[in-house]
């Protein structure tokens, strides 16, 4: 039937396919569907880059949240479910994905329960199931490249199993870092340039090593920093996701018996923590959540304590280059609009995390939730795994060039060389995909 109709309706048909992954099948059909789907003309109408360009709206637009689904273990793939978010690329929200579904087919045995650690721009962080309390055995996915680097293994002597609680993650691209003296990058899909950042704890759980690990030549090991993290951390606290300022910084924000922002500068590699001082008789639940406003500046968002608000919070005016500790006030408070029936109070809701204004949280009933930013309305997430003490930790926000990715699953580009960072099995390749179903 495609045959009879000309090109301009089947575009018209393509472009309201709600699914990338229905997209990649149409184009699977025939050479005819395929070439049409993979025109760069088309792929800018169906993932529209705005000419602000910001990071909410660009190519690597937000996908949804990865959560860890603890009734599935490590038995079986990558650990982790992909929920949409409202708007997303891959559809309705009510459609949850397993994150295993978007690997490359050949790394299957190697990513057999590995668990996400980070993520950027498509590529992502995992640790695999052959860590231990010592030794973290970790490895890099570039689902748009379809390649897997294995990294040398990192000696953490972590008092827990599970250390995403315990230690800070991020990965970073040549966007994030550009070479010294060089103008700022754009983002690309062909390049294989990343940056992995790991803060991380000792038995003690008072003082944390920072270690970077860089693909660029000649940088392919770990180095650790020679100033410790010395912040009388304890094991009530946690780290958040990191917060990346392109160019500029990495944070992560340190929830305990008190709030530390840790920053990474890009420029000079140094790392360094300010102690958050709170209005004094702040009330605020749960965890607070980093993020950024739109004049590019940090704000933390709070439940407050009633649980019918979400507070907005900044730095005091004169105290943005603070270096020991700076005092933060509330600008802001968003009304709740609650989905249904009942008591936004009873609920207990707490922040899980954010991203391009979207804000995940859960109630004291283990429901999870949608907020939209601008607005205060929350929608449930009913595809969420209905685990027991779902943390912060457990959610990790994705982003992804969905128009990359339709194309590097058609086999229209490929990266030409493989690589082996490591000497066990996980040679980067970019013949084979998995499939988006």
């Amino acid at each position: 039937m495609a045959d009879s109709l000309p090109d301009d309706v089947l575009l018209d048909i393509l472009v309201r396919l709600e699914e990338a992954p229905d997209l990649s099948r149409c184009a699977m059909a025939c050479k005819r569907l395929r070439s049409l789907v993979a025109d760069p003309s088309f792929l800018g109408r169906r993932w529209p880059w705005p000419a602000d360009q910001d990071a909410c709206h660009s190519p690597f637009s937000f996908s949804g949240f990865i959560a860890r689904d603890k009734r599935r273990g490590r038995s079986e793939g990558v650990t982790g479910l992909l929920i949409p978010g409202p708007r997303s690329a891959l559809g309705p929200v009510c459609r949850a994905r397993a994150l295993g579904s978007f690997m490359p087919a050949a790394y299957a045995s190697l990513l057999n329960g590995a668990v996400p650690l980070a993520s950027r721009h498509g590529i992502l962080l995992l640790r695999l199931a052959d860590s231990d309390r010592t030794v973290v055995h970790l490895a890099v996915c570039n689902l748009l490249a379809g390649t897997c680097d294995v990294l040398p293994p990192l000696k953490l002597r972590s008092a827990y199993d599970d250390d995403r609680e315990w230690c800070a993650y991020a990965i970073l691209t040549d966007e994030d870092c550009p070479c010294q003296g060089q103008p700022p990058v754009l983002p690309s899909n062909n390049s294989s340039f990343f940056k992995v950042l790991i803060i991380g704890s000792n038995e003690h759980l008072m003082r944390y090593s920072f270690y970077t690990f860089s693909s660029r030549k000649g940088k392919a090991s770990w180095r650790a920093s020679k100033n410790c993290l010395r912040i009388g951390l304890h094991a009530n606290g946690s780290f958040s996701d990191v917060l990346v300022r392109p160019g500029m910084a990495a944070h992560w924000l340190y929830s305990g018996s008190s709030l530390y922002l840790i920053t990474f500068n890009m420029h000079s590699g140094h790392t360094s923590y300010t102690k958050l001082n709170m209005p004094m008789n702040y009330e605020g639940t749960g965890r607070p959540c980093l993020t950024l406003a739109v004049d590019g500046t940090l704000q933390l968002l709070w439940m407050h304590k009633a649980g019918r608000q979400l507070d907005i919070l900044v730095q005091h005016p004169g105290q943005q280059y603070a270096s020991t500790s700076s005092a933060w006030v509330c600008t802001g408070v968003i009304d709740l609009k609650q989905p249904g029936e009942g008591d936004t109070e009873e609920r207990g809701l707490s922040i899980l995390g954010e991203k391009c204004g979207t804000i995940l949280v859960k109630d004291s009933r283990q429901h999870v939730y949608y907020i939209e930013l601008e607005t205060g309305t929350m929608e449930e997430v009913v595809e969420w795994p209905h685990n027991s003490g779902i943390m912060p930790w457990d959610s990790m926000p994705l982003e992804m060039d969905w128009s990359a990715f339709c194309i590097s699953r058609l086999g229209i580009r490929t990266t030409s060389k493989s690589r082996k960072r490591h000497g066990r099995k996980g040679t980067r390749k970019s013949t084979d995909h998995g499939n988006t179903s």
